[in-house]
């Protein structure tokens, strides 16, 4: 009997390649779908935008809204702009702050001024400002009363609830669902 030298036949060398090939394959076709599913991702974040970051922001100011006092009026809304004090997220220093969301130029704005307490002498810091969203052909603010979605408000208590659409130009793929935010008010009932 002959003893066997050390190394491989080339039938095992064979096996070996074509083993790896489909150990290849299967990792190819494994990246290429989280690829293929990052790219769907991002498009469909294209579509939307920063949605998730500017409604998170939004929905806790709206929600920290200050009540306001007596002979005050907490939140002033119009169909396009709305002003209120609410405190600033975290990233913006987490100060109370006289707030306004609005439109400006297509571009979806949140200006605002840290509070100062007791009475103001001089003038105040300048407003600081934040594009939200660029591109915006319209800007649409409502607010909930027990008679229903106003275009206004100017009264002495908050809205139980704050409605925020925008619009985008014809043929822009972005689309925003309307952001619907309760204030205190509702939060308490």
């Amino acid at each position: 009997m002959r003893s066997r030298e050390g190394g491989f036949t080339l039938l095992e060398v064979l096996v070996g390649v074509a083993v790896l090939g489909l150990i290849i394959g299967v990792l190819y076709g494994g990246v290429s779908f989280a690829l293929q599913g990052a790219q769907r991702q991002d498009t469909v974040l294209g579509k939307t935008g920063d949605y998730d970051a500017v409604d998170r922001a939004l929905r806790r100011m709206v929600a920290e809204a200050d009540p306001g006092g007596a002979g005050t009026v907490p939140l002033k809304g119009q169909p396009g702009r709305v002003t209120f004090s609410s405190r600033m997220p975290e990233a913006a220093g987490g100060a109370a702050a006289d707030v306004a969301v609005g439109i400006t130029g297509g571009t979806v704005v949140l200006r605002w001024s840290p509070r100062r307490p007791g009475r103001a002498i001089g003038p105040g810091p300048a407003p600081k400002e934040v594009e939200l969203l660029r591109g915006a052909r319209r800007v649409d603010l409502s607010y909930w009363a027990a008679s229903g979605w106003r275009s206004e408000w100017a009264e002495p208590t908050l809205p139980a609830l704050v409605r925020l659409r925008v619009t985008f130009p014809p043929g822009d793929a972005r689309h925003w669902p309307d952001m619907v935010m309760a204030t205190q008010r509702q939060a308490l009932q």
